[in-house]
C-alpha cells in the first residue's frame, strides 16, 4: 500500500514495505510501516518544485529482531 498527499510544497507519503531476511529458512515476511516527507523548493526560488529535503520515518525493530533470530539460527 502506498498513499501520498500534497500540502503546499510538501508531499507526505505512507507505505507498507515487506522484507524477507536473507537466509531466513522460513522466508517470514516482515511488514514495516513507513512515512516519507518530501520538501520541495517553493515557487519563486531557483529550481522551484524540485526536492530540497527528504525525510524517512519507519520502525525497523521487527526487521532487526528477525535478522537477529536468523543470525542465531545460522550460528548453530
Amino acid at each position: 500500500m502506498i498513499y501520498a498527499e500534497t500540502v503546499g510544497d510538501t508531499i507526505y507519503q505512507a507505505a507498507d514495505i515487506t522484507y524477507v531476511v536473507k537466509g531466513d529458512p522460513d522466508a517470514t515476511p516482515i511488514l514495516i510501516h513507513g512515512m516519507a516527507n518530501y520538501f520541495r523548493k517553493p515557487a519563486g526560488e531557483k529550481e522551484a518544485g524540485k526536492v530540497a529535503r527528504f525525510e524517512v520515518y519507519l520502525d525497523s525493530l521487527p526487521l532487526v529482531k528477525r535478522m537477529e533470530e536468523v543470525a542465531a539460527f545460522e550460528a548453530k
